[in-house]
This record gives C-alpha cells, sequence and structure tokens, in this order.
C-alpha cells in the first residue's frame, strides 16, 4: 500500500490534542511548513507524541519541536 505523507490530515501540536492520539503501533510526521521534518515510528503514538511536550529534551529535538506546526500519524 502506498500512503502519500503529503495528503496525511494533520493536526497542531497541542497537549490536549495530542490526548486525543491512539495508543497504537504506527508512524508519525512533524511537519512545518509543508514540509516533512521528522519521520519517527512508536509501539504507543500517544505515549510517544506526548513525550516530545516534556521539558527534558536535547537542544536538537527541542528545536525541532519548537519549529513543528503539525503532526500527523498512519497506524500500523
Amino acid at each position: 500500500m502506498e500512503i502519500q505523507i503529503a495528503k496525511l490530515p494533520r493536526i497542531r501540536i497541542q497537549k490536549k490534542r495530542f490526548n486525543k492520539l491512539p495508543e497504537s503501533c504506527g508512524v508519525y510526521i512533524f511537519w512545518a511548513k509543508n514540509e516533512a521534518i521528522y519521520i519517527g515510528k512508536a509501539l504507543n503514538l500517544k505515549s510517544r507524541l506526548l513525550s516530545y511536550l516534556t521539558v527534558n529534551l536535547s537542544p536538537k529535538t527541542k528545536s525541532m519541536v519548537h519549529e513543528a506546526q503539525n503532526v500527523s500519524f498512519i497506524r500500523t
């Protein structure tokens, strides 16, 4: 199955929206200005994406999260 990531639905990066994410495995994409800036995988999408909203991030990760405007995901 081929998926065009540019056409995936996106959600704004807000903690209240992340709480509605599925607790299933999948792939997630951080977006900035209609460009995918990071693609990751997780066994638990909700847990993994909420981890990006903590204060204990590396400088590189903190910069990426700050730059990101939206996130999309694909359940696997």
